[in-house]
């Protein structure tokens, strides 16, 4: 309010000015001695007449110059005319108030002589056919302030300007194309010529008591009859607007009814729609500036004129369907994090100037025809669904269409040796450009050319962002659009993963380049439509990448789903082969979109269907059966799955989340463990939640899970049940995953299992533990049998082999010596069966033969024992094991005729190598052969402890069943490799150091316990209070003789032992003969022979 006071009581005082001072002029012109003095050569006073016709800003200084110092008494005419035809702004019409009013008072024709510039170049205009509005809105307001200054006579020139309003308003009641110019010229004038000033103006100073200056310039009965002229004007264009926005209504609501009873819109019926909703909108807020001038009552507003429940419109002038969808529990995109990729773009408007883009952003408007009348629509809007033997018939009919339809090729699937042979005509109409329009510097061409070959490196959002905003930038010319437009296009069919990085490039664009996208999309549907057609069974990947790039486009509401409904409608007719692939694809990509978007629900639903049927009707093959049952399932989720809601965390938890989660490094593990001994440990729901952020091990970068285990060490002191409770799930998380063998979960079962062997590193558990662990990751669920594979541990599956070797590169090193030595080499042997029996099964590409078997390590020197073990037996395995290897590939390929055996993972065969190298084992089976004849070896040097334990439980020796689970070798429980693993601990049985050869092996370090006696006062801190860490500590030793102490003093007692392992040691141990006399042979295979 304050502004507008202060700019109108300038623009008064500067008018008032003037006009004393023109008033003061009238008959004291100057004397001719007065122009003698003044220059009046032919030159000077022309260049001056040009500087206003052709007046700009910086002639300002020199017309004020050049006016004191030239007589233009011959000129003054000319000097009129210029003023008339100058082409000026809205910020220029002081200067030239100044300019004419110095004129009036120095040449007494002035004034006449303007007059008749002004009468000339008003009826020009009127005889133009079309009208410069721009030069006429201000040629009004400069006209209309020379009369209120004085300079043109008052009866002639309001004569004039009276005729030229009422032309513009009564001879304009159909279209109101001038209600613009009435505008402007009441937001300047309106308060001299109406006694109007803006709505809000008026309002907010009756509100605040403030006044605001007026014009007195002229009569109020003047001001009256101009203020009912304006009125008037104002009372037409609010019924105009009315009557559009009814008509918008029921063009909509036509469509809406078309689209209810027939499943498509024509796109005539759609494009005839969005220009009646553009012209109201435009048309509206016309309407709304002028009311505030006219000061009437805002009109509402085109949403809600647009809007009507009856005719089921949204407040966007949408269409609405007649679904409700539960936007909480089925979400139009899985995460949020999805959603922002899909619906936050940047805005390119707001980082790039206007004038960048000021010519793509109007490349592809279209002009808004006038609204014609339609047929009248039914008000009853159909609530129910799409009747599906509907659909099924208008697919029918549109099959028999599509035969008639003819199609060219795109010139985008074109062979190059072809393109030389398109005319120009197609070839313009192919690719979209013209040979002239790729002229232009070589320097934009190399920019584009650079452009184009980084652009498949933006592979996340803010890449792709600043690319947008690169081009837009740099590179915003038409060649070079299209140019990007075909570049889009022709994406490599194997770099699918670059589509929507893509289609967010070009919705990033869209608004100030709407041509960009409106070419890639006539480009795809071309080749779509060509692909449908063409009715051939080669180029698969081709046909995905086209209906995926189309699915990515839609998400971003850049391809209309009206249209993606339709490619999905042209390919049911024909629905075999590559059209199920490429139905698939497109709902695999955007199906759930369009499920649950309520513009398209009831179409898509009507589809799904449809493609159920012809599922039922049509014998498939069963992987077309699979992939229709999944992109159903995938857009109509089954009912029966269970919604979880976010759970809202306290900022406390949020904050020890984010220490635990986020923050967690070696320089902060010391600061976190103070602060979680600040929280408060009585609070059950803050133990629970402390529990499980120590329990998920996979949230935690994978470098930080040794300190994760490091704090809870520090915290086990202090809460021992809160961390046997944490110790106890990580080993039901390494159980569970063992049962589920999910391939997602292969990333937390490694961080678990890693996790669990820092907490022996950390002594929270105990060396049964690992080994517990260690075989029941070879023995659970593990079937030798290659034509019964098991479902839990199946052939294909490789992932536990990596889990024993990530816990035994873990802990292994502090099995160096003694008892717990003995049985590592003892758990080797039987791990080097398991993995041979992965590696050497039929589905696998067989191993190179080796001639020389390798050492673990080669600067230990060979032993005999072993030399013999690789020479004499290698000989005599390879062949049986050829052999047998190629009689159950035959067996399996005579089972599954489309078997084909395929590479070994190599990643997995290096990490099995590395880790018995670091463990120094000795020997290394080099088949599936010699692996089981150091089982065999093994398991019969403890034959007669085996005997004198089935004597001791009252047993018979089963040879039969031991000959069952010879001749049907399996791995079962962990039953009798356990009792080896602890008969491998009696020094009277001791390993035969010849076959099974231990290095380092110090008996004087032997250790009943697992953990060693503890020195000064058992405490598990420094002095400074801060956590021991095992593997930086300076005075690290041999072994897992450090310095951490974790346990009370004493060491008969250790930390703690989980109750479920606890159970599980103490059944094994009472149950075996229960074991035994139920000939669990297959389970627990005895070898007594």
């Amino acid at each position: 309010l304050n502004d507008y006071i202060l700019e109108t009581k300038e623009r008064l005082d500067l008018k008032t000015e003037m006009l004393e001072k023109n008033l003061a002029a009238v008959d004291k012109w100057p004397e001719e001695t007065f122009f003698s003095k003044k220059d009046s050569t032919l030159k000077k006073n022309t260049a001056f007449v040009k500087k206003i016709r052709n007046f700009s800003e910086s002639y300002k200084e020199a017309l004020r110059t050049d006016f004191e110092g030239l007589n233009l008494s011959k000129y003054v005419g000319e000097v009129a005319s210029a003023v008339t035809e100058a082409k000026i702004k809205m910020s220029d019409i002081a200067f030239m108030l100044h300019l004419c009013s110095v004129m009036y008072r120095r040449y007494s024709e002035f004034s006449g002589l303007l007059l008749d510039a002004w009468r000339k170049s008003f009826s020009q205009q009127k005889s133009e056919k079309s009208l410069n509005l721009s030069k006429l809105r201000l040629d009004l307001v400069l006209f209309a302030d020379l009369i209120t200054i004085g300079v043109l006579p008052d009866s002639d020139s309001v004569r004039i300007l009276s005729s030229q309003l009422t032309q513009l308003t009564y001879g304009d009641k159909e279209s109101y194309t001038n209600i613009g110019i009435i505008t402007s010229f009441l937001r300047v004038c309106g308060d001299d010529w109406a006694g109007l000033i803006p709505r809000k103006i008026r309002l907010l100073s009756e509100q605040l008591g403030i006044p605001v200056p007026r014009s007195t310039f002229l009569p109020n009965e003047r001001k009256t009859k101009c203020r009912g002229l304006f009125q008037d004007y104002y009372s037409g264009a609010r019924s105009r607007l009315m009557a559009m926005a009814s008509e918008t209504r029921r063009v909509l609501a036509s469509n809406r009814a078309h689209l209810a009873n027939r499943g498509e819109l024509h796109a005539e019926r759609k494009e005839r729609a969005e220009q009646l909703i553009a012209a109201c909108r435009k048309f509206h807020e016309s309407v709304s500036l002028f009311s505030d001038v006219v000061d009437e009552e805002l009109p509402l507003s085109a949403a809600a004129l647009i809007t009507d429940s009856e005719d089921g419109l949204d407040a966007d002038g949408q269409l609405r369907e007649a679904v409700e969808i539960d936007v909480v529990n089925n979400p139009i995109f899985e995460d949020e994090d999805t959603r922002l990729f899909y619906e936050s773009l940047p805005d390119i408007k707001a980082m790039v100037p206007g004038i960048l883009y000021k010519e793509s952003e109007q490349s592809v408007l279209k002009p808004v025809s006038e609204p014609q009348p339609s047929e009248p629509a039914d008000k009853t809007m159909p609530t129910e669904e799409l009747d599906v033997d509907k659909v099924e018939i208008e697919i029918a009919e549109e099959a028999d269409r599509l035969a008639a339809e003819e199609l060219v090729c795109p010139g985008s699937l074109l062979p190059p040796s072809s393109c030389v042979e398109v005319s120009g005509q197609d070839k313009e109409k192919t690719f979209g450009t013209d040979d002239h329009e790729e002229e232009g510097p070589t320097n934009a061409k190399m920019l584009m050319e650079t452009f184009l070959t980084q652009l498949p490196n933006c592979v996340n959002r803010d890449l792709i962002d600043r690319a947008a905003i690169d081009f837009c930038l740099n590179l915003n010319r038409k060649p070079n659009r299209r140019r990007l437009a075909r570049t889009l296009l022709m994406v490599p069919r194997s770099r699918c993963d670059l589509l929507p990085f893509y289609a967010r490039l070009v919705a990033a664009l869209h608004p100030v380049m709407p041509d960009l996208s409106q070419d890639l999309n006539e480009m795809l549907l071309d080749e779509f439509r060509w692909h449908v057609a063409k009715k051939d069974q080669v180029n698969l990947e081709m046909k995905l990448k086209t209906v995926r790039f189309i699915g990515e486009l839609v998400k971003f509401r850049i391809f209309a789903a009206d249209d993606a409904l339709s490619c999905l409608k042209r390919l049911l007719p024909n629905f075999v082969h590559h059209q199920i692939e490429m139905a698939c694809g497109l709902l695999d990509t955007c199906g759930r979109f369009l499920y649950r978007s309520p513009q398209s629900h009831l179409r898509t639903k009507a589809y799904l269907e449809v493609m159920r049927r012809k599922k039922t009707a049509v014998h498939m093959d069963q992987r077309y059966v699979t992939m229709i049952d999944n992109s159903y399932y995938y857009c109509d989720p089954p009912k029966t799955m269970c919604q979880f809601g976010a759970v809202e965390l306290t900022p406390l938890q949020r904050f020890l989340r984010q220490l635990l989660w986020r923050d967690l490094d070696k320089n902060s593990v010391n600061r976190i463990l103070k602060l979680f001994r600040k929280i408060d440990w009585t609070d059950q729901a803050t133990f629970d939640f402390a529990v499980t952020l120590f329990t998920g091990a996979w949230q935690v970068r994978y470098q930080s899970i040794d300190w994760l285990a490091s704090i809870l060490s520090g915290l086990s002191v202090y809460h021992k049940d809160f961390a046997i409770a944490v110790v106890d799930n990580i080993i039901e998380d390494v159980r569970v995953g063992m049962e589920i063998n999910d391939q997602t979960l292969a990333q937390r079962r490694l961080s678990m299992i890693k996790y669990l062997g820092l907490l022996y590193n950390y002594k929270l558990v105990d060396s049964p533990v690992i080994f517990t662990t260690l075989y029941s990751l070879i023995t659970f669920g593990v079937s030798l049998d290659y034509m019964n594979p098991s479902p839990v541990d199946p052939p294909s599956s490789t992932m536990r082999i990596s889990l024993v070797c990530v816990l035994l590169n873990t802990s292994g090193c502090y099995f160096a010596r003694g008892k717990k030595r003995r049985k590592l080499t003892v758990f080797l042997v039987y791990f080097q069966r398991y993995y041979w029996s992965k590696r050497m099964h039929p589905i696998w590409i067989p191993p190179l033969i080796k001639k020389k078997s390798t050492s673990s390590n080669s600067a230990l020197p060979q032993d005999p024992a072993v030399c013999r073990i690789s020479e004499d037996q290698q000989q005599a395995d390879t062949p049986a094991a050829a052999e047998a290897e190629a009689t159950d590939a035959a067996v399996l390929a005579e089972a599954l005729p489309d078997f084909k055996q395929t590479n070994f993972p190599s990643i997995v065969e290096q990490q099995f190598e590395e880790t018995l190298r670091q463990l120094r084992m000795n020997p290394i089976a080099q088949n599936l052969a010699q692996a089981q004849n150091l089982v065999e070896r093994l398991e019969k040097r403890y034959e007669q402890r085996l005997q004198r334990l089935k004597a001791l439980y009252g047993l018979a020796s089963d040879t039969t069943g031991a000959k069952v689970a010879k001749s049907s070798p399996g791995l079962g429980r962990t039953g009798q490799m356990e009792t080896i693993s602890e008969e491998a601990e009696n020094d009277e049985l001791k390993l035969d150091e010849d076959e099974f050869p231990l290095e380092d092996d110090n008996y004087e370090d032997d250790d009943d316990d697992d953990f060693e006696e503890y020195e000064g006062n058992g405490q598990s801190q420094e002095p400074n209070g801060d956590v021991c860490d095992p593997y930086h500590d300076t005075g690290e030793t041999s072994g897992r003789s450090y310095n951490h102490k974790v346990c009370p003093a004493s060491s008969s007692q250790p930390l703690f032992l989980p109750l479920n392992l606890f159970i599980l040691y103490i059944y094994d141990r009472l149950q075996l003969a229960d074991l035994l006399k139920e000939h669990l042979c297959s389970v627990v295979p005895w070898n007594s022979d």
